[in-house]
């Protein structure tokens, strides 16, 4: 009887440490899949961070872009001050360009119809005296020479007509590409910013994700354990009770017997007496 008592109890406590190793195992398995979702979770705010930073650095390009933009722009204005003041300029130019041609074209043709050029040799030959010759030797020079700075001068305006529309187109080209690359530079960037945008919300999406399935993880840990202990409980219930049952039931088993005394009636106790008295 005892080896039974001993046996029952070893079960029962077999059955609890059953109990408790499968509870450590499945609440390891829980702690481990919960520390995979704080890695990811970890790993996944760090990559949001990195792009968030990425994101900021394009934000102080764009804004650095709209500051040369607006230096641009105050550019911009002075140069149309200057090409509006080149424009009257090359109007004036074209003015005096004009009027002089038709100058120059007139003495041409004078020349050329009405012989001018043999008329002023004339007048020099013609002289009365030395100083009669010297002066018109001296006027005929001096209409040379102002014929010759008309032409002289006509070339340079030309030349400065010519350097100042070069310029006016210049400055505007210049002008129209820097606004053209600062345009498609921004816009670049802020594609960019859309795209990282996108991949920010994904990686903050996914990271929700992974903390909202380690709560539920946590959550059922919790369940399970909870479970878990309520089968221990009534397990160790159980076998405290079945040990009890086997502990009363040995202790029966080894108690002395106890031999009940039976009281004789009347009526044996008279026939006994008779039975004696025959004897």
């Amino acid at each position: 009887m005892k080896n039974k008592l001993i046996t029952s109890i070893c079960l029962c406590g077999l059955t609890l440490t059953l109990f408790t190793g499968a509870t450590d195992v499945s609440a390891t398995d829980f702690d481990q899949m919960i520390q995979q979702k704080n890695n990811d979770i970890d790993r996944l705010r760090t990559q949001r961070q990195t792009v968030q930073q990425r994101i900021t650095d394009l934000t102080k390009e764009i804004a650095a872009i709209n500051q040369e933009a607006q230096g641009l722009l105050a550019e911009q204005e002075a140069l149309y001050t200057v090409i509006d003041q080149l424009a009257e300029d090359i109007a004036e130019l074209q003015v005096r360009i004009d009027k002089r041609a038709a100058n120059i074209e007139e003495q041409a043709r004078e020349t050329q119809v009405n012989g001018k050029s043999d008329q002023l040799l004339h007048v020099v030959l013609d002289a009365d005296s030395i100083s009669d010759f010297v002066g018109r030797l001296h006027a005929m020079t001096t209409i040379v020479r102002a014929n010759n700075q008309l032409i002289t001068q006509q070339k340079l305006d030309q030349e400065d007509l010519a350097r100042k529309q070069s310029a006016s187109k210049d400055k505007v080209a210049v002008l129209h590409a820097t606004q053209s690359r600062l345009e498609a530079q921004k816009g670049e960037i802020e594609g960019k910013q859309a795209d990282l945008n996108v991949e920010v919300s994904t990686l903050a999406y996914q990271e929700s994700s992974k903390e909202d399935e380690k709560q539920q993880l946590k959550a059922e840990k919790e369940v399970f354990e909870a479970e878990q202990a309520r089968i221990r409980e009534e397990a160790a219930q159980a076998a405290a009770r079945q040990a009890q049952i086997e502990a009363a039931q040995a202790e029966q088993e080894t108690s002395p017997a106890v031999v009940d005394v039976v009281e004789p009636t009347v009526e044996e106790g008279m026939d006994a007496a008779g039975a004696d008295r025959d004897r």
